[in-house]
């Protein structure tokens, strides 16, 4: 119910692959370079929805590396993720600041 909210309310963005044009994200004062790694595109995509339509597109999609999932397991990936994206979402900050290096 809540991730249906989201997606309709436009704050849900997945950050490894998405486009926006310039001008917009000239409009939102560009990425938040200060963000290590995750809500990174929770914060975008919060962004972006206040001056335009965010959609998320099940038409565009792309392959991913598992590392992560492997490396940390899914339960605690997803915790991560979640964690980050609700601080993101009520704080307009992430909570986790640094992030685990899980390439080979």
């Amino acid at each position: 119910m809540l991730v249906k909210y989201l997606l309709r309310i436009g704050v849900v963005f997945y950050g490894g692959n998405f486009a926006v044009t310039r001008t917009t994200l000239e409009r939102i004062g560009s990425f938040d370079t200060t963000i290590e790694f995750h809500g990174e595109d929770t914060n975008l995509g919060r962004r972006l929805s206040r001056v335009g339509r965010v959609e998320l597109r099940y038409d565009c999609f792309l392959y991913t590396s598992a590392r992560r999932y492997n490396a940390m397991g899914k339960g605690a990936v997803f915790q991560l993720y979640m964690r980050n994206f609700v601080s993101e979402l009520l704080h307009h900050r992430p909570k986790d600041t640094v992030h685990l290096d899980v390439r080979p």
